[in-house]
């Protein structure tokens, strides 16, 4: 009775999908931030007193990502700048983040600091205010590389976010996975 009741809580939420007959699964998700100006990784965590640290794993140029190129507004063929980063959480594997931005933004990236935040680089740099992110999470197993990265098996069940941050305008600013 308590996990019946637990589960029909769990669908009203949208978190899970009932499938008659056939099980309950992990619903896709999805969620809109607004904030006036959004906050780093590391801050939201700090605000929740749990420890944080980045470790940059590289900065990339001329990357083709179509989804993250056409979630920037630009052609899918569009070269793109990213930073790939590992994310720990009170000294445990977290995250791989992929943070894409337009190629025109790639001194942005190479700016970068290891514990640095981006969304305070591209304030800086670029005077452009990250304010809005909508993002979607999805059960999936991991590629090879982020598993060895979070150091878990290869094949492992993670959650995969893809999130797009705009600025006060409206404008698509940073494509994260």
């Amino acid at each position: 009775v308590t996990v019946r009741r637990a589960l029909r809580e769990l669908e009203a939420e949208g978190l899970v999908e009932v499938r008659h007959g056939v099980g309950t699964f992990v619903a896709d998700w999805s969620r809109r931030y607004d904030h006036p100006t959004l906050g780093s990784f590391q801050a939201e965590l700090a605000a929740r007193s749990l420890g944080s640290e980045t470790r940059l794993l590289g900065r990339l140029r001329g990357v083709r990502q179509p989804e993250a190129a056409e979630a920037l507004g630009r052609d899918a063929a569009h070269p793109l700048a990213c930073a790939h980063r590992l994310r720990r959480v009170e000294g445990l594997p977290f995250a791989v983040q992929y943070s894409y931005l337009p190629q025109e933004l790639a001194g942005v990236i190479d700016g970068l600091e290891e514990t640095g935040s981006l969304y305070d680089l591209l304030r800086r740099v670029t005077g452009r205010l990250p304010v809005r992110a909508e993002e979607r999470l999805r059960v999936e197993p991991l590629p090879a590389e982020a598993s060895r990265v979070l150091e878990v098996a290869p094949g492992s069940q993670g959650l995969w976010s893809r999130r797009l941050t705009r600025d006060s305008l409206g404008s698509p600013l940073v494509y994260d996975e």
